[in-house]
């Protein structure tokens, strides 16, 4: 929450005319920025001990792993036919990368103030809007809801 609150909060000291209020604001901006990108770090740090957990269980002969969503007394056959972990965890992968560009894109649009990065909105549309359309269709075809189980009787 804390990486959400800095921004938001640096955002309402630029709008004070005081510039030693503005320059605050300036700070928490950016420390609210670069706490986002520690965090999505440690996402996906997690994310890839998570993935590598499930590579080797998998090569131990679990060919058809699920993330123990199974109803009570669902067999290893109906097991299989059900969408596997793989596409799951590369769509997320992608999306995270998606992500991390978009974040450092901010980090560096910000602190550059004077750059290339908002004298032309090209980039704005290429590494924001372009990267989370592309996120979004992603994460249609491969919804995550599609891992969880219902008993539908």
């Amino acid at each position: 929450m804390l990486e959400l609150i800095a921004p938001s909060l640096g955002a309402s000291s630029l709008a004070k005319e005081s510039k030693s209020a503005q320059d605050r604001g300036k700070i928490a901006i950016i420390g609210g920025l670069f706490l986002q990108l520690i965090f999505f770090g440690a996402f996906m740090l997690l994310l890839f001990i998570v993935h590598r957990r499930l590579l080797h269980r998998s090569a131990d002969g679990f060919q058809s792993i699920e993330f123990q969503a199974l109803a009570p007394g669902t067999t290893n056959r109906e097991q299989s036919s059900k969408p596997g972990w793989k596409k799951h965890v590369l769509a997320l992968w992608i999306v995270s990368v998606l992500v991390l560009v978009r974040s450092i894109f901010r980090v560096l649009e910000y602190i550059w103030k004077d750059g290339p990065l908002l004298k032309s909105e090209v980039y704005l549309f290429v590494f924001d809007t372009a990267l989370m359309v592309v996120l979004m269709v992603i994460l249609n075809v491969v919804h995550p809801a599609a891992l969880i189980t219902r008993d539908r009787k």
